[in-house]
């Protein structure tokens, strides 16, 4: 009897994934964020904008997991990937690092609002990604590590599934009132990784970020860094 041949079916995978745009606000004090005419590049059907935020905020709950109340790209409100803050004991400051998509097909730049129900953020670091197949959930946990001071980088291992991705966000500051520090970098994997390590380094403008590709670092100071947080993010394809 003929058995036809069966082709093997393809590992789901990130499809066209790049980095459109980087935002910054500098030393603020409010609940809402926009910033207009954001690219968010080439229109196309199924088109998925990756949201990476790091952040350093005064708000009540401070080291609350997840501070924004909103996040408005193009009209669509973002979903939330996941995140992670981070609280010094008997410091005023919360760090967050957070991750959130929207789907939108057309456009080629869009307005982009954050918002919190209350307190204030500080500063500020998005960068905007564009691809297509990427899964709604996350392939692994995120993982994080934070250091007061820290005296030697931040470090952490992530499993990566083939045709994934890796975002880093780095969040800091000196202990002065307009020294901070946001850093975002990534990288694409077309074959599975068991444990691919990713650090931060722990001072200077430059993160020197070890696994990822740097897109974004922008810091008000040179100096080290007494308060750092670094969450990473495991993307899928779908």
């Amino acid at each position: 009897m003929f058995m036809p041949i069966i082709p093997p079916i393809g590992k789901p995978k990130i499809k066209d994934f790049s980095h459109v745009a980087n935002l910054t606000t500098g030393y603020e004090t409010s609940t809402s964020k926009t910033w207009s005419g954001v690219s968010i590049g080439a229109a196309a059907p199924g088109r998925r904008l990756i949201i990476a935020i790091a952040h350093v905020d005064v708000i009540g709950t401070y080291g609350g997991d997840a501070p924004w109340t909103s996040v408005v790209l193009g009209g669509v409100t973002a979903t939330r990937l996941g995140g992670k803050g981070y609280h010094v004991g008997g410091s005023s400051y919360g760090y967050h690092c957070d991750l959130y998509y929207a789907d939108i097909d057309s456009g080629t730049t869009a307005d982009l609002t954050l918002s919190m129900s209350s307190g204030n953020y500080n500063e500020i670091r998005v960068s905007i990604f564009r691809g297509f197949s990427i899964a709604d959930v996350l392939a692994e946990p995120i993982a994080y590590q934070s250091k007061t001071p820290p005296t030697d980088n931040l470090s952490v291992n992530v499993a990566v599934p083939a045709g994934g991705g890796v975002i880093g966000i780095f969040a800091g500051s000196d202990n002065g009132p307009s020294a901070r520090t946001g850093a975002i970098a990534y990288r694409m994997f077309d074959n599975a990784v068991a444990s691919h390590n990713v650090q931060a380094n722990k001072s200077g403008q430059g993160r020197n970020w070890v696994g990822l590709d740097e897109v974004y670092d922008h810091a008000s100071n040179s100096n080290s860094e007494p308060k750092a947080h670094m969450v990473v993010f495991v993307l899928k394809g779908k």
